[in-house]
Protein backbone atom coordinates (compact mmCIF):
# COMPACT_ATOMS: atom_id res chain seq x y z
CA UNK A 1 0.00 0.00 0.00
CA UNK A 2 1.35 3.38 -1.01
CA UNK A 3 -0.45 6.32 0.56
CA UNK A 4 -0.56 10.10 0.55
CA UNK A 5 -1.42 11.97 3.74
CA UNK A 6 -2.52 15.53 4.31
CA UNK A 7 -3.57 17.30 7.44
CA UNK A 8 -5.23 20.55 8.36
CA UNK A 9 -6.53 22.32 11.41
CA UNK A 10 -9.71 24.34 11.72
CA UNK A 11 -10.51 25.88 15.08
CA UNK A 12 -10.56 23.12 17.70
CA UNK A 13 -10.46 20.37 15.08
CA UNK A 14 -7.44 18.58 13.58
CA UNK A 15 -8.00 16.34 10.54
CA UNK A 16 -5.63 13.82 8.92
CA UNK A 17 -6.73 12.35 5.58
CA UNK A 18 -4.99 9.38 3.97
CA UNK A 19 -5.57 8.17 0.41
CA UNK A 20 -3.95 5.78 -2.02
CA UNK A 21 -1.02 7.00 -4.10
CA UNK A 22 -0.51 3.87 -6.16
CA UNK A 23 0.88 5.76 -9.13
CA UNK A 24 3.78 7.14 -7.05
CA UNK A 25 5.83 3.91 -6.97
CA UNK A 26 6.02 1.03 -9.42
CA UNK A 27 4.50 -2.22 -8.23
CA UNK A 28 6.99 -4.93 -7.27
CA UNK A 29 6.64 -8.57 -8.28
CA UNK A 30 5.63 -11.07 -5.57
CA UNK A 31 3.89 -8.37 -3.49
CA UNK A 32 0.18 -7.74 -3.19
CA UNK A 33 -0.59 -4.04 -3.38
CA UNK A 34 -3.75 -2.59 -1.93
CA UNK A 35 -4.74 0.05 -4.46
CA UNK A 36 -7.95 1.37 -2.93
CA UNK A 37 -7.46 2.85 0.51
CA UNK A 38 -8.90 5.85 2.34
CA UNK A 39 -8.71 6.81 5.99
CA UNK A 40 -9.54 9.85 8.07
CA UNK A 41 -8.64 10.86 11.61
CA UNK A 42 -10.62 13.71 13.11
CA UNK A 43 -9.63 15.00 16.55
CA UNK A 44 -11.74 17.64 18.25
CA UNK A 45 -10.61 19.37 21.42
CA UNK A 46 -13.47 19.47 23.93
CA UNK A 47 -14.02 22.18 26.51
CA UNK A 48 -13.15 19.95 29.47
CA UNK A 49 -9.59 19.20 28.27
CA UNK A 50 -10.54 15.91 26.60
CA UNK A 51 -10.29 15.01 22.92
CA UNK A 52 -13.03 13.41 20.82
CA UNK A 53 -11.58 11.10 18.16
CA UNK A 54 -13.30 9.75 15.05
CA UNK A 55 -11.41 7.28 12.85
CA UNK A 56 -12.81 5.88 9.62
CA UNK A 57 -11.03 3.70 7.10
CA UNK A 58 -11.63 1.72 3.93
CA UNK A 59 -9.31 -0.68 2.12
CA UNK A 60 -10.10 -3.07 -0.73
CA UNK A 61 -7.58 -5.85 -1.27
CA UNK A 62 -9.37 -6.86 -4.45
CA UNK A 63 -9.80 -10.51 -3.47
CA UNK A 64 -6.04 -11.08 -3.58
CA UNK A 65 -5.77 -11.96 0.09
CA UNK A 66 -6.95 -14.89 2.19
CA UNK A 67 -9.18 -14.12 5.17
CA UNK A 68 -7.10 -16.24 7.59
CA UNK A 69 -4.46 -13.59 8.27
CA UNK A 70 -7.15 -11.17 9.46
CA UNK A 71 -8.69 -13.66 11.87
CA UNK A 72 -5.32 -14.54 13.38
CA UNK A 73 -4.85 -10.90 14.38
CA UNK A 74 -8.00 -10.90 16.56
Amino acid sequence: MVTYSRYYQSGRRFVLEISDATEYLAQQPDYIRITQVRARWELTKLSDGEVFVVYTAFADVGGACQIGWQISLL
